[in-house]
């Protein structure tokens, strides 16, 4: 029974703790370049490169039989 008190008290007290807010903003990045990668030696698959205003690069994988086109845009959160 003590247990049972001692673990409410300290979920009392751990959510009484402040949160952190993130803070992001969304951006626009376009798609800059495509490329044809072997990450798991027998898996290929596309690379996709990203860039945002302030040239910062994001990558992200794809299957093959996926088509993106060059100029193609995807949100990205970016920490302010």
């Amino acid at each position: 029974m003590k247990t049972f008190f001692v673990s409410a008290a300290l979920v009392a007290l751990c959510s009484c703790v402040a949160r952190k807010e993130v803070q992001v903003q969304m951006v626009n990045a376009p798609l800059v370049k495509v490329d044809t990668v072997y990450r798991f030696n027998t898996d290929p698959q596309k690379q996709l490169t990203w860039k945002d205003e302030n040239d910062i690069e994001y990558v992200t994988f794809a299957s093959l039989g996926t088509s993106y086109p060059i100029g193609s845009k995807m949100m990205v959160l970016v920490r302010r």
